[in-house]
């Protein structure tokens, strides 16, 4: 079996050998969806942090995982969570948890409490409120697509607009998709009490180990780390407000749950 952890480990070896977006699509491979669908999504499509989920689980089951080791970035974390919840309540029910068994949680710049989101008003806000007619002429426009995606990359890395382009080709019309996909927080604050991180992590804490990470130039929730340190560090929650390299601080983890200063 592929060892994930190693790989993305050396990965980060050879970080300057950056790959097109292309070429890292291509060397992917399409999984099929249960219900016949496919990964790629009509444009009337209903996305949904549930849906995710959905898929998260059914790709499991296509590939008998047995074992992981969570890591999410953004709005992942949300699908962790749903995860998370979900097995809490089939258990309850008597049924089977469902999903493989899981090592260890690392959630990166992620949401995690409804009152921590701090999404600028002219990107997640902005985007979730056009309506789909007006998505499709919006996504073509690169200078607004290239104001709203700005917000992504570190204030210390000077973006190219190449590297903005390359962006907008991979996600086809840009914004469109984007807009389309911009639920997620109200998701998150609609399931405020199933999908909240510090119960989940109360439960599961003696099962496997947590590590949340974040930065405070992340413009969408730089506030979260800070919560889960106030809120859950009395509990044993382990936080990093300024990561090693992202690769090797997953490796790390996967090593061995080591507390971070």
């Amino acid at each position: 079996m592929l060892d994930l952890v190693s790989t993305v480990a050396d990965t980060a070896a050879y970080s300057r050998l950056t790959a097109s977006a292309q070429v890292w699509f291509a060397g992917g491979e399409r999984v099929g969806y249960d219900a016949g669908a496919d990964s790629d999504k009509p444009k009337d499509y209903a996305y949904s942090t549930a849906e995710r989920t959905d898929l998260l689980e059914a790709i499991w089951r296509d590939i008998s995982v047995r074992s992981t080791t969570l890591v999410a970035f953004d709005f992942s974390s949300l699908v962790v969570l749903e995860h998370l919840r979900r097995r809490l309540e089939r258990s309850e029910r008597g049924e089977p948890v469902g999903g493989p068994d899981i090592r260890g949680v690392f959630i990166f710049n992620g949401g995690l409490f409804t009152d921590g989101h701090s999404h600028p008003w002219y990107t997640t806000p902005i985007l979730r409120r056009l309506p789909s007619r007006a998505r499709q002429r919006v996504g073509r426009s690169f200078t607004l697509f290239k104001m709203m995606a700005g917000a992504m990359w570190s204030k210390g890395h000077q973006v190219t607009d190449a590297e903005v382009r390359e962006l907008h080709g991979v996600l086809d019309d840009g914004l469109f998709y984007l807009a389309a996909a911009a639920g997620f927080v109200a998701d998150h604050k609609a399931q405020g009490d199933r999908l909240d991180f510090g119960r989940l992590f109360r439960v599961y804490r003696d099962r496997f180990p947590f590590l949340v990470g974040g930065s405070s130039e992340d413009a969408f929730g730089h506030r979260q780390v800070d919560l889960a340190h106030e809120r859950l560090r009395k509990f044993g929650l382990t936080t990093n407000e300024q990561p090693e390299a992202l690769a090797a601080l997953i490796a790390k983890f996967e090593r061995g749950f080591t507390r971070t200063p």
